[in-house]
């Protein structure tokens, strides 16, 4: 189960599309821009930096979307999670696919390096 504190700052960054336009496409961007900048073959290395520099809500929309598109490849793994933090963001469907990490690795090298920001950010 995700974060409770990460759970309502994804609420907050993410208003629902009627009740914020604006706020809503200015949420959709960022996790866009966010999910482009990571899709490198060097993500392992460099997923810290970009994590701290887009923030935790982004970030964990972008590895839950990440998670979810994977989840086949990845036999489940934390899609519980993922499932969690994608009801906390009122997307539309076809967002799911142009939020997602798209690194030209190994799918399951997510495992690794998205695993300590999973833990952190799960509750007990």
């Amino acid at each position: 189960m995700v974060d409770k504190t990460l759970a309502r700052e994804i609420r907050k960054a993410a208003p629902a599309r009627l009740q914020d336009r604006d706020g809503y496409f200015a949420f959709v961007n960022k996790v866009c821009s966010a999910a482009k900048e990571m899709s490198v073959t060097t993500i392992r290395e460099d997923f810290n930096r970009l994590a701290a520099k887009h923030g935790r809500a982004v970030t964990a929309v972008v590895l839950a979307a990440t998670l979810y598109e994977r989840r086949e490849r990845l036999d489940n793994w934390n899609l519980d999670w993922a499932r969690d933090v994608l009801s906390c963001w009122p997307h539309t469907e076809g967002l799911i696919d142009r939020a997602n990490i798209r690194d030209g690795i190994h799918p399951t090298a997510i495992c690794d390096y998205a695993d300590s920001f999973i833990r952190c950010n799960t509750e007990p």
